[in-house]
């Protein structure tokens, strides 16, 4: 059973009940930018709920004004319930700023009830979140691909602190949730999908919002450190 997938229009979902009989949640792709509405995401949203599964949404950050991104997600979003996961900030377009972040953090926050999970890595998001570590408010949704096999299943067996050179989700001590391999296969779904893994510590109760229990402070829970 993986923990989590995330997908967007470029997936074919033929069979989401199939999904979950092997994944925990999913995350789909609501929109993008200030004009962008994913096709088919709300009919799976809707199937999703229908089936009582859990079904995350995110927004594709662009470049430019924030305000008209984040009232055109909420608008295809719609309404949060308290079990719903919490919505995701896709950050890894080029050209997205610090503040710009920071405030499509804030403008999603009220709406949502806590901060967005914040998604990225090393080449846009985490530099960000070191020139405004305001960022940090957000959980880490670290997406990063190990070359080596052998690494990325030790991490899933044991959660060791490895030392993995300059893979590192800095500032944020740990993540999440780590994104390992963006060649996954799911039944129910035709092409290659985003894998997921909720960190050490972590589960799905933990993304949803208004959680049964906290997020596990991150002194907690282990660090991805550099060599």
């Amino acid at each position: 059973m993986y923990d989590l997938i995330d997908i967007s229009n470029y997936q074919d979902v033929y069979d989401l009940s199939a999904v979950y009989s092997q994944v925990q949640c999913v995350y789909h792709h609501a929109s993008q930018g200030s004009s962008f509405r994913t096709p088919n995401y709300e009919r799976l949203r809707s199937e999703a709920i229908s089936l009582g599964k859990p079904f995350g949404s995110y927004l594709f950050m662009e470049p430019g004004p924030v305000k008209p991104q984040t009232d055109l997600f909420k608008s295809v979003v719609g309404s949060l319930s308290s079990n719903d996961p919490c919505p995701m900030l896709d950050v890894e377009a080029r050209g997205i700023t610090a503040a710009g972040v920071r405030e499509a953090q804030e403008e999603l926050a009220p709406w949502i009830g806590e901060y967005p999970l914040a998604y990225g890595g090393m080449q846009l998001l985490c530099p960000l979140a070191m020139q405004d570590p305001g960022i940090l408010v957000s959980p880490l949704w670290f997406a990063w691909y190990p070359s080596d096999v052998g690494v990325v299943e030790r991490i899933l067996a044991q959660f060791t602190r490895l030392q993995l050179g300059r893979f590192s989700p800095a500032p944020w001590d740990s993540p999440t949730i780590w994104q390992y391999t963006s060649t996954g296969n799911v039944a129910g779904i035709r092409g290659n999908v985003d894998l997921n893994k909720f960190w050490k510590g972590i589960t799905l109760n933990n993304i949803l919002i208004n959680p049964p229990a906290p997020l596990p402070r991150e002194s907690e829970m282990p660090s991805v450190v550099p060599e």
